[in-house]
């Protein structure tokens, strides 16, 4: 029977947040389009864990939903949470290799012109993308 990922219910985002490292790139982070963020997820055999875009920034006051894509060529399941120094919600639980999930509830940023990061886990290890609400 095919895994799907569940999406689980989002708590109150308090304005103030962390930015965490990311997966080792020295990239800061990048103003894109505004609208809908296509995430792509591979974490190979030998675990090692490449997220693209490595972080994101959007102008004060744009909002952005994001495409969680999990590569074909993934080995490994992976979950998906928004993280900042206050708290941590749940996106996507176990998103399998060859999936993807449009996370169109929620709209990031708007409002919050903070910083905070998604982080993706899998049996291997924890990535962090950093997302700048205020980046222009």
């Amino acid at each position: 029977m095919a895994s799907y990922p569940r999406l689980v219910s989002s708590l109150a985002v308090v304005a103030t947040a962390l930015a965490i490292a990311s997966s080792g790139s020295a990239e800061s982070p990048r103003a894109l389009s505004p609208d809908v963020l296509d995430v792509h997820i591979n974490v190979s055999n030998s675990c090692r864990t490449r997220v693209t875009p490595p972080s994101y920034g959007v102008s004060a006051g744009s909002t952005f939903t994001v495409n969680w894509i999990n590569e074909a060529s993934s080995e490994y399941p992976v979950d998906i949470d928004k993280v900042d120094r206050f708290n941590t919600v749940p996106i996507v639980l176990g998103l399998e290799p060859g999936q993807s999930y449009h996370d169109d509830i929620r709209a990031w940023c708007g409002e919050y012109t903070g910083a905070f990061s998604f982080r993706i886990t899998s049996p291997c290890d924890k990535i962090y993308i950093p997302v700048d609400c205020s980046a222009h």
